[in-house]
C-alpha cells in the first residue's frame, strides 16, 4: 500500500466511508456495485482502497479486539499475530535499560501494537508500506510508548542496543513453505548471532513443527495454543525458561518439561481427557498425565484417562459411556441401541476420517454423542460418550 493512500484512508472521507462500510456488513457480494458508486466521489485507486480495508477490518475482528480504526493489507493481515498471542508475549519480556523493543519484520504491526504497551518500539520491515500501517496501527490501537519505524533488513541495519529483540522471519518464498529453521528469510541461527550481542532477550517466532535437533543451544521453545487450537511455537533466548512449555490462552496455563518417567498404562476408564494442542505439540502429554493424576491409554496416543472428571484448563474431559473394538457393524449396531442419530468424531491414532465414517454409519437414533476412535496395544478402539 503507498504511502499516500495510508494517508487518504486514514482521516477524512475514506475512513469515515470504511467506517459506514463496516457497519453496515459489506459482503463479497456487493463489491462491484459499492466500488461504482464510491468512484463518483473518490479516485479509483482509493474507492478500492476503501472497500478492501472495509472487508480486511471485519475480518480482523478475529484476531484483534478492536480493529474500527486499524489499517491492513491483505496479506499482513494474514501475516498478524493475534491480539491475545502478542500480548502473552510481550508481558514476558523484562523491560529494563534501555527500555526498548526492537521488532524485526514488523508487518502491519500485530505484534508492535502490544508492545508499545511495556516500552517503546523500534518496528523494522523492508517494505516502506507496512512500516506506515505498523506506525498508524501503534498510533490508534497500541500503548502509552512511542513506536519509530525503520525501513530495512534485519540483517544489513546495524544492530543496537534494546531490552528485548523480537523477530517473525519468513516462512514462505513465493508461495514455498520454506522449512528448516536455516532455510528462513533471515535464517535464525544468524539472525541470533548478529543480535543477541546487543539485548538481554531475544524471542524469534517459528514453525509449530520446529525439530528438536533445530532448537539452538540455551534456547528454549515455547508452543503457543488459543481457544484450543495451536498457533505458534517461539523460541526463546536469555530468559533462562524451561527447555520445553506449552502455554494455553486465554487462560494463560502453561507446564514445562521436563517429563516424569512411569506414568501408568492403563485400559479406557470412566473418562478420556484431551490433552491441549500445544501441550501435545511440546511432548508435554505425560507431564500433565502426572498434574492431574491421570493414565496414559498407549505410550503414543495422546488420551489420558481416570474415574474421575478433571477441570484443568490443558485438558478437555469427555464421560466414556462404552468402550468397544472398532468393527463398523457391532459399532452401527451399538449406535442404535443406544439411540443415537448423530455423532461428534475425534480421532487419535486412527486411519479413519470422520468424514469417511459418517455416512457409514446409518445413524437413526434422537441423542447425540461423541466417538473416540484410537488404538491401544490391543487394537483399535472406540469410545462413546454420550451427550
Amino acid at each position: 500500500m503507498t504511502p499516500e493512500l495510508i494517508e487518504a484512508l486514514r482521516t477524512g472521507p475514506a475512513a469515515a466511508e470504511i467506517a459506514r462500510l463496516v457497519g453496515q456488513g459489506i459482503a463479497e457480494t456487493d463489491l462491484l456495485a459499492t466500488i461504482t458508486s464510491l468512484r463518483r466521489r473518490f479516485d479509483p485507486d482509493i474507492a478500492a482502497a476503501i472497500v478492501e480495508t472495509a472487508l480486511l477490518r471485519i475480518r480482523a475482528t478475529a484476531k484483534f479486539g478492536d480493529p474500527s480504526q486499524m489499517l491492513f493489507d491483505r496479506s499482513g493481515l494474514e501475516q498478524a499475530t493475534t491480539s491475545a498471542v502478542a500480548r502473552h508475549r510481550a508481558a514476558q519480556f523484562d523491560v529494563g535499560d534501555p527500555p526498548l523493543i526492537v521488532d524485526l519484520g514488523c508487518g502491519i504491526g500485530g505484534d508492535a501494537v502490544e508492545f508499545t504497551g511495556h516500552a517503546d518500539v523500534v518496528g523494522v520491515d523492508r517494505e516502506d508500506g507496512r512500516v506506515r500501517l505498523a506506525a498508524h496501527n501503534c498510533r490508534v490501537a497500541g500503548g502509552p510508548n512511542a513506536f519509530h519505524g525503520i525501513v530495512g533488513d534485519s540483517m544489513t541495519l546495524a544492530p543496537f542496543r534494546a531490552s528485548a529483540v523480537f523477530a517473525d522471519p519468513a516462512r514462505r518464498s513465493g508461495g514455498r513453505r520454506l522449512r528448516g529453521l536455516a532455510s528462513y528469510l533471515p535464517p535464525v541461527e544468524p539472525l541470533i548471532e548478529r543480535w543477541r550481542p546487543y539485548t538481554q532477550a531475544m524471542a524469534i517466532k517459528v514453525a509449530p513443527g520446529i525439530e528438536d535437533h533445530e532448537i539452538p543451544a540455551g534456547a528454549s521453545v515455547e508452543w503457543v495454543s488459543l481457544d484450543g487450537s495451536l498457533r505458534e511455537a517461539v523460541l526463546w533466548i536469555g530468559t533462562g525458561a524451561a527447555r520445553r512449555r506449552a502455554t494455553a490462552l486465554p487462560s494463560g496455563a502453561s507446564v514445562a518439561g521436563p517429563e516424569p518417567d512411569g506414568i501408568k498404562i492403563t485400559p479406557i476408564d470412566r473418562y478420556l481427557h484431551e490433552p491441549d494442542d500445544a501441550v501435545i505439540r511440546a511432548g508435554l502429554v505425560r507431564r500433565v498425565a502426572a498434574d492431574i493424576d491421570a493414565s496414559m491409554i498407549d505410550p503414543a496416543i495422546a488420551y489420558l484417562t481416570s474415574p474421575r472428571p478433571v477441570d484443568h484448563p490443558l485438558v478437555t474431559s469427555h464421560r466414556v459411556d462404552d468402550v468397544m473394538r472398532f468393527n463398523l457393524k457391532d459399532l452401527r449396531r451399538r449406535l442404535a441401541d443406544l439411540d443415537v442419530g448423530a455423532v461428534t468424531i475425534k480421532k487419535r491414532g486412527s486411519p479413519i476420517t470422520p468424514e469417511e465414517l459418517r455416512p457409514r454409519l446409518r445413524l437413526r437414533g434422537s441423542r447425540r454423542a461423541t466417538l473416540f476412535l484410537t488404538r491401544t496395544a490391543d487394537g483399535p478402539l472406540v469410545a462413546i460418550g454420550l451427550d
